[in-house]
């Protein structure tokens, strides 16, 4: 468990329920997200590629009112939880749709990308103490940079552009998807009922 994380969480929810400035444990907590060096994504399971055993991430309406939202959380076991409760993995059971995106493969551009593409909200830790958040929001709160989208393209793709006059295709990245067995080791047990327990134990070998 990220102890930072939850613990702005805990403010973030303490300051609302004695309607004080919210905003503040807020911004921080935006703040602390995009600073983590790495963050675990749902991956949609209509993307995933077998063949490289990746997806793109998951921007899901069922939330929020309908309003598009990528989930993001910040510790691999809320992740794994999630993901065994919506039996959200490949159908062979082999792969868990969920990814990890890191600082230095510049993740700052996949927030910029999933916005282009519609996403509204970022659902953090769903299945754990979540916390909603406005994406246009945590890119403004966090300075990402508007014009300025890493995205990976190869010379080919480059050259037949200028050959082509071609406009760049905007698609969310493709992030590879974790195996089930490097999920194991980051499942507790404690808290779960006995049908999660037995889920997990079935799934999981545990």
């Amino acid at each position: 468990m990220n102890h930072v994380i939850e613990a702005l969480k805990n403010e973030l929810r303490d300051s609302q329920e004695v309607k004080g400035d919210w905003q503040i444990p807020y911004r921080n907590l935006m703040r602390e997200l995009f600073r983590q060096d790495c963050l675990f994504i749902a991956l949609s399971k209509e993307d995933y590629k077998p063949d490289s055993k990746s997806s793109t991430p998951l921007i899901s309406t069922k939330d929020f009112n309908g309003l598009p939202a990528l989930y993001i959380f910040s510790d691999r076991s809320l992740a794994s939880n999630w993901m065994a409760h919506y039996k959200h993995f490949t159908e062979d059971e082999s792969y868990g749709l969920i990814g990890t995106i890191r600082k230095e493969n510049q993740f700052s551009s996949l927030f910029q990308l999933a916005q282009l593409m519609g996403a509204e909200k970022i659902m953090l830790d769903e299945g754990a103490s979540f916390v909603g958040m406005d994406l246009k929001y945590f890119i403004e709160v966090n300075a990402i940079d508007k014009d300025s989208i890493g995205m990976p393209v190869d010379q080919k793709q480059v050259q037949d552009i200028l050959n082509q006059n071609d406009q760049i295709n905007i698609t969310l990245p493709l992030i590879s998807a974790l195996p089930i067995a490097a999920n194991q080791d980051q499942l507790p047990l404690e808290g779960q009922s006995k049908k999660e327990k037995s889920f997990f134990k079935k799934l999981f070998g545990k």
